[in-house]
């Protein structure tokens, strides 16, 4: 492939990208093109007419067919952003939504109004994935400890990689298992999570993109309920008294999800928090 500008580069790329169901083609083109040059999508454009060597545009098409294959541009890219910070990102670990926005700043805003103390707060952060919610916290939060649990070793190695590019490794400390489990006897002030929602049946019909994403990080069993479940559940016995429960949840899962926090009777002041499209995504709860 012969050198090209870059203005001309982004228009074929665009072209190309056209013929696949992408919303934002010409977007896409700009940061995969920016991304091989080691650029922002503005700086393209304050030097247009500059040549994109034939060796860039080689691996520039690469990218270009990985993703009209439908590989998520964030992991064709190795980052994603997420409260305004930059994280690195695999196809190991779950690409970080805007939803999940809501459950952090739901959070920083309770310990704004005071319902959360922030004088030596510990939060766990379990299943961090790749730590984009641990780091956030502990970036806002001025006095706080946060321990960002994963059963995936291989999300635990990206979440480290995160702590350290924003260096937290003083404020947020990494371990390994199931839910709770690397908790052992320890309390803590506040468990927040974005556990696997979606129904084990509904997996097959996700959009293609969401399927190169980890299964794990998706499949919420039968009913998309069961590792709520166990949250709910198992929570009550690795939070302070008072402490809070934060979940994010699926589409017309919050009734259910506020059900099951009711059954066990070791919560009160459940509060629903709906996201930009008004559907009820984050349910916290305060344990007796």
């Amino acid at each position: 492939m012969k050198s090209q500008e870059t203005f001309e580069a982004i228009n074929q790329a665009t072209e190309y990208l056209k013929e696949c169901d992408i919303s934002n083609p010409r977007r896409e083109s700009e940061i995969l093109l920016g991304h091989i040059l080691g650029c922002e999508s503005l700086d393209l454009y304050l030097d247009f007419k500059r040549k994109v060597p034939s060796k860039k545009l080689d691996k520039f098409q690469r990218l270009l067919e990985e993703r009209r294959g439908n590989l998520p541009l964030q992991y064709l890219i190795g980052r994603a952003q997420f409260m305004g910070l930059d994280f690195v990102l695999s196809p190991w670990v779950f690409i970080p939504r805007p939803e999940t926005e809501i459950l952090v700043e739901a959070v920083l805003r309770m310990v704004g109004q005071g319902k959360i103390d922030d004088q030596r707060l510990v939060i766990h952060d379990l299943g961090c994935g790749c730590g984009n919610i641990a780091c956030s916290l502990a970036k806002f939060l001025r006095s706080v400890r946060v321990i960002a649990s994963d059963i995936s070793h291989q999300a635990l190695s990206v979440a480290i990689l995160n702590i350290r590019r924003y260096g937290m490794e003083k404020k947020v400390s990494v371990l390994r298992g199931d839910l709770f489990e690397p908790l052992g006897y320890e309390k803590t002030d506040l468990i927040v999570s974005n556990p696997p929602y979606i129904r084990s049946v509904d997996l097959r019909d996700l959009a293609p993109e969401v399927k190169y994403e980890p299964r794990i990080a998706l499949d919420g069993g039968r009913d998309g309920l069961e590792i709520l479940r166990r949250v709910i559940s198992e929570g009550p016995k690795y939070l302070r008294s008072g402490g809070h429960l934060a979940l994010e949840v699926g589409f017309n899962q919050a009734d259910r999800v506020d059900e099951i926090f009711r059954k066990t009777k070791e919560f009160v002041e459940i509060e629903h928090i709906k996201d930009y499209n008004e559907i009820e995504r984050v349910i916290i709860a305060r344990k007796r």
